[in-house]
């Protein structure tokens, strides 16, 4: 009986012995831990990027430059030796200088919007993320305009070029009151009866529809201009200020004003659109 016992308990280390040994083929499997990954290092001190001012790396390896998030500055990578004349980030004076950069790669960054922006550099080539090196930057963006007094007003913008006809090439409408001319100087007369200034209108304006009369007219106020082209009869719609009036058009811009008194005024105005 001890001897069977003894046998039994011979058996149960056996078998015990089996299942712990993975190459024996037992059932119970250790879960298999990672080595922990390096925790890469903190970032550098922010630094402080004014918007007209040089942070300038230099490697003398070839490199990628990153930056998180992107848009808060531009980056240019060039080829050293280089020499550069501006405002630097690590200047102690910040006055315009010039540098002498010797270095293989020069990589220039220049405030483009205000924010915190990280900059990651990582050679070419590298094997891990512990290669990389890191800097935050202020990005202090472009400075905004300066606000105006509270006395001061704001200038006027420019008004937009007239255009009095919108259809391409040089047209010229002289509208005055047939029924009283009094009004008229002698020079004014000149311009609408003349022939020197007809004779510069039908060497500069375009030709009509019909390949033989230029796009020109001298018309009375009150006229019946329904048989006219589009063109026309638009351009004798506009409103008047007084008269005689001058509209003057090469598609592009134009004038509208009062036929000036002096015909050399009026000469200079239609050449000033028309040409020589």
């Amino acid at each position: 009986m001890k001897r069977l016992s003894a046998t039994i308990l011979a058996l149960c280390f056996a078998f015990a012995a089996c299942a712990s040994d993975p190459q024996a083929g037992g059932s119970i499997r250790w879960p298999e831990i990672a080595p922990a990954q390096q925790v890469a290092p903190a970032p550098s001190p922010a630094t402080d990027l004014q918007a007209d001012t040089w942070f300038v790396i230099e490697s003398d390896v070839d490199c990628f430059l990153f930056t998180s998030p992107k848009g808060l500055v531009n980056v240019t990578k060039e080829a050293g030796p280089l020499r550069l004349k501006g405002k630097f980030a690590d200047s102690s004076t910040g006055k315009t200088e010039t540098r002498s950069y010797k270095a293989k790669w020069i990589y220039t960054i220049e405030a483009s919007s205000a924010g915190q922006c990280e900059i990651i550099v990582l050679p070419v080539g590298a094997k891990g993320e512990d290669e990389a090196q890191r800097r935050i930057l202020n990005v202090l963006g472009a400075q905004p305009p300066p606000e105006p007094e509270p006395d001061s007003k704001p200038k006027p913008k420019p008004s937009p070029k007239v255009v009095p006809i919108a259809a391409e090439g040089f047209r010229v409408l002289i509208t005055f009151d047939n029924a009283d001319q009094s009004g008229l100087n002698e020079d004014q007369q000149k311009a609408i009866y003349g022939a020197e200034l007809r004779s510069y209108l039908n060497s500069h304006c375009v030709l009509g529809p019909d390949g033989k009369l230029r796009e020109w007219r001298i018309w009375a106020t009150g006229m019946d201009v329904s048989g006219e082209s589009k063109i026309w009869r638009d351009a004798y719609a506009r409103d008047r200020q007084s008269v005689p009036w001058l509209l003057i058009s090469n598609g592009k811009e134009g004038f509208e004003g009062p036929l000036p008194k002096s015909f050399n005024e009026t000469l200079e105005l239609l050449k000033k659109y028309g040409g020589q």
